[in-house]
């Protein structure tokens, strides 16, 4: 399943869901009952689940937030564990999404750009620039900029 260390899979910041975001996942022509989202980057996102799909391919269909409803992205499963919890069967995972398309790809970081400014940035600015840089590596730097007022908000869509 790839590169486990801790630096390949802490390659982009990662950031709690907020609450309203729903999806629905499939995997071995069935649907993943009781899945729970423990992050989400711009590279992928930890899951919790009843129990591991048994192919390393997973689709994930976002259902909320209404910006992101009908979205669809193909993923890798790229890490896989029980939890440690007594008497728990749940496994946790993380998946890379596999974009089809730069409008689906687009889509998803703008989403997760703006939720960043809003809600994480804005909150504590210092922890949010301690945890870029601490995510960042000479190989797979991002710089991200984020807009200071809504003229340069309205410029990145064009991007």
């Amino acid at each position: 399943m790839g590169d486990n260390s801790y630096e390949q899979r802490r390659r982009a910041v990662r950031v709690a869901p907020p609450p309203d975001v729903q999806v629905l996942l499939k995997a071995d022509n069935r649907t993943l009952r009781n899945a729970r989202i423990a992050d989400m980057s711009t590279l992928g996102m930890g899951l919790v689940l009843d129990e591991a799909p048994l192919s390393d391919e997973i689709e994930i269909q976002f259902e909320k937030p209404e910006l992101l409803s009908g979205l669809t992205i193909q993923a890798h499963i790229k890490r896989r564990s029980k939890l440690e919890e007594e008497g728990s069967s749940k496994v946790s995972i993380g998946i890379e999404y596999v974009f089809s398309s730069a409008d689906q790809q687009n889509l998803l970081l703008r989403w997760l750009a703006e939720y960043y400014q809003k809600h994480v940035a804005s909150a504590s600015p210092y922890i949010a620039k301690s945890e870029v840089s601490s995510y960042r590596s000479a190989d797979t730097a991002l710089q991200i900029h984020f807009p200071n007022n809504e003229h340069q908000l309205q410029e990145s869509y064009l991007l």
